[in-house]
């Protein structure tokens, strides 16, 4: 059931008395009293508190009507009405109101959550333009998203084979084609915005709804890190080669010098005065 929980004779009232209460709509007239009409108040409460407004006038002329669509009203209903008819587009408003809010937590859910991962993320249209980037792929590629946006994919994020010259193109078109994830094949390195590059691994995925191609989405990850570990890894592994034959050297090596160190012992008596057999009853 619908409840009027409040009434204004004016945009300044309206504004007051939606700032503490909050409704879910507002019928509003396009004459009030005071300085501000309507059709102000009305961009005020959308401005201000995202409030869906309905207008109820007398007034349906063209000047009237393009000054009220800058508004973005949920209705515009013509005095003199019908109950059903109001009713109608205030159910229809407040339908419309609904949806928009749930799209707008979902695109601030999806924002917050692609600019908190670590990969970096970029989404181009059909034209290959970039029409976002998280705020690692600002970090990666050098470029803002201000400054990328509308541009084309391949003058934000560059890409090299190892030890090639030639940039590689993103297979962006195939992806949308095949419908599937296309990833360029070989060592990639990424040239970001001062020439600086570092190994990354790149996927490009379609971006579709309901069948239909809408675009790309880019996912590069920064692949120094695991370079860095490989590097120790291989490092680590060198080292522990290393001692495996320094110990079977040191093996080799123990064997002969245990029989020439007890050979030496045996010369050693054998060589000194004191340990010489005597014959008997006779002294030296």
């Amino acid at each position: 059931d619908l409840e009027v929980i409040a009434r204004a004779s004016s945009g300044d009232e309206a504004i007051r008395s939606a700032s503490g209460r909050r409704p879910d709509l507002v019928l509003m007239d396009i004459r009030l009293r005071g300085l501000r009409d309507g059709i102000q108040t009305a961009e005020e409460l959308r401005d201000r508190f995202r409030t869906p407004v309905v207008f109820l006038s007398a007034h349906a002329d063209d000047v009237t009507l393009r000054r009220a669509k800058r508004s973005s009203p949920y209705g515009y209903v013509v005095k003199p009405f019908k109950m059903s008819d109001l009713r109608t587009a205030v159910e229809i408003a407040l339908e419309r109101h609904a949806l928009e809010t749930r799209v707008r937590e979902s695109e601030r859910w999806l924002s917050t959550t692609l600019r908190s991962i670590g990969d970096a993320v970029l989404a181009t249209d059909l034209g290959r333009a970039v029409t976002f980037m998280n705020a690692q792929a600002e970090a990666m590629t050098g470029w803002s998203f201000a400054e990328a946006n509308g541009r084309l994919v391949e003058e934000i994020v560059r890409l090299r084979g190892d030890g090639r010259r030639s940039e590689i193109r993103l297979p962006i078109d195939d992806a949308i084609r095949d419908k599937i994830t296309k990833a360029p094949a070989g060592e990639l390195r990424l040239i970001d915005r001062e020439g600086h590059d570092r190994p990354v691994d790149v996927n490009v995925a379609p971006i579709v709804e309901q069948d239909k191609p809408l675009g790309a989405v880019l996912v590069l990850r920064d692949l120094t890190d695991k370079r860095v570990l490989q590097r120790r890894l291989e490092f680590a592994d060198r080292l522990a080669a290393l001692g495996t034959m320094a110990a079977g050297v040191a093996h080799e090596v123990n064997n002969p010098l245990a029989v020439i160190m007890a050979n030496l012992a045996l010369l050693e008596q054998a060589l000194v005065p004191d340990s010489w057999p005597r014959a008997p009853g006779r002294e030296s």
